[in-house]
């Protein structure tokens, strides 16, 4: 309690000191090695944040905040692979957490593992379905897998929780192109398709003219 209060403070080096004699007092303290991990992890250094929690999850298997964290360590070293284990053995321990579904899939998306990706945003979904970033990328990660037809309500989601984010609308309107539903993809960007319909008929009629 003494070192997550000094953590709160940011005073990260003593609540290390008092983590690290909770240890040498109880080798087996769990809890110990997760605030020790997170004091590290604050701190910004990965590695030993890594350490910590990596015997954090030793000791008690069931300790679903310990995967979390060490999901987010690992995320932040960028291995993409171990972190996605990490975070579906937390989502395992707690099938409700968004976080653990959605962190999951995120690093299956960074590892290029899209199926994976699929299946664990598609979770984090439908436990939030109204989240902005679990839409989103869940629809980047369809349109990887060429599923446009199923990107497209999770483009659309998105720009409802965020109309003022154009990157779904940027999507929508790749999407909408793929499956060949012009108009759709016309009324995103009027103008824009407008000026490009009036540029194409000139180069056509240019173009005519020419071969006439």
């Amino acid at each position: 309690l003494l070192a997550h209060c000094l953590k709160g403070a940011r005073r990260y080096d003593d609540a290390i000191q008092t983590c690290e004699w909770s240890i040498f007092w109880d080798p087996f303290d769990t809890y110990a090695y997760r605030e020790l991990g997170i004091c590290y992890y604050d701190k910004g250094d990965k590695a030993k944040a890594r350490t910590a929690f990596d015997q954090c999850v030793a000791w008690d298997p069931t300790d679903s905040y310990g995967f979390t964290w060490l999901g987010y360590t690992l995320d932040a070293l960028q291995l993409n692979d171990d972190a996605a284990r990490a975070f579906a053995s937390a989502a395992k321990l707690k099938p409700d957490s968004f976080e653990a579904h959605y962190h999951e899939g995120l690093s299956w998306f960074h590892a290029r593992k899209f199926d994976d990706a699929a299946k664990s945003l598609g979770q984090a979904v439908r436990l939030r379905r109204e989240d902005f970033d679990a839409n989103y990328f869940l629809g980047l990660t369809l349109v990887r897998l060429r599923r446009f037809s199923e990107a497209i309500p999770r483009f659309e989601a998105a720009r409802k929780a965020k109309p003022y984010d154009h990157r779904p609308e940027a999507m929508l309107v790749s999407s909408y192109l793929s499956t060949r539903q012009i108009a759709k993809a016309a009324s995103i960007y009027p103008t824009v398709f407008a000026t490009a319909g009036f540029v194409l008929t000139a180069i056509y009629l240019v173009g005519l003219g020419l071969l006439l």
